[in-house]
């Protein structure tokens, strides 16, 4: 087996996306035929490989906190104005009797509690990946 194969082997082990693989091995590729021999100072394919997954992995986390938090943001905002437009023109007819005043506060602190606990959460990501977009590598535990 060839450097090559060993190092596709070894992105594929750990996960890295066909796209990014195809893309790592036609550069590199590239640069061992403009020099052979310079296998040896690439390195270890494992440990290449490794690095190549931790960096991609990184910037994926990264970029999903930034979008789960544009996206409970617009769901938050789809959430008031479908509030305020069905308030408006569905005229309810109020609460006269027990069961829908019982039904009520369940509904309201779900619809209150839950949209503002998620839109923390993803503030929180969005700051955290905010904080840590130079950082090369993040630890495995962060990521997931």
């Amino acid at each position: 087996m060839s450097w090559l194969d060993d190092l596709v082997r070894e992105l594929h082990a750990r996960g890295v996306p066909e796209h990014e693989h195809r893309r790592i091995v036609y550069e590199l590729g590239d640069h061992i035929a403009c020099e052979p021999g310079c296998e040896d100072r690439l390195g270890d394919p494992r440990a290449l490989a490794t690095t190549f997954a931790d960096e991609l992995s990184a910037a994926e986390a990264g970029s999903s906190a930034f979008a789960t938090f544009v996206a409970l943001a617009a769901a938050a905002v789809v959430l008031l104005v479908s509030l305020v437009t069905l308030a408006r023109l569905a005229h309810y007819p109020g609460y006269s009797d027990w069961i829908s005043i019982l039904l009520f506060f369940p509904a309201l602190l779900g619809m209150a509690v839950a949209f503002q606990v998620a839109l923390v959460a993803g503030a929180l990501s969005a700051l955290r990946a905010l904080r840590r977009r130079r950082a090369v590598q993040l630890p495995a535990q962060e990521i997931a």
